[in-house]
């Protein structure tokens, strides 16, 4: 059974909606309504990704690290490409082969 005597009624002090609300509630304790109490997080929670996120700069990381999408840093240390062989269709034997493994002589 609810006890009221635990509920307050109050208005928005953002939006003016009518609220009640149990007494030890976040909302309750703002002074809020549950809309703009959760507005209020998100906000807070936007604003601390975007401070965390203006302090993690590419000045700050070391020289010849790699670049932050992963790949090669340059043309030379990429890995060789698959060449194509026969007229495979896929599976076992599906015709690609690596640069290395194309290029000798021991089949």
């Amino acid at each position: 059974m609810t006890c009221w005597s635990e509920y307050v009624h109050y208005d928005c002090e953002d939006c003016g909606e009518i609220c009640i609300n149990h007494e030890e509630s976040d909302p309750a304790q703002l002074g809020k309504c549950r809309g703009c109490h959760i507005d209020d997080l998100v906000e807070d929670y936007e604003q601390r990704l975007r401070s965390q996120h203006s302090t993690n700069t590419t000045s700050d990381r070391p020289e010849g690290a790699a670049p932050s999408h992963g790949g090669p840093t340059d043309a030379g240390s990429a890995r060789p490409q698959a060449k194509r062989r026969g007229h495979s269709s896929g599976g076992r034997g599906s015709g690609l082969v690596s640069e290395d493994s194309a290029n000798s002589d021991s089949f």
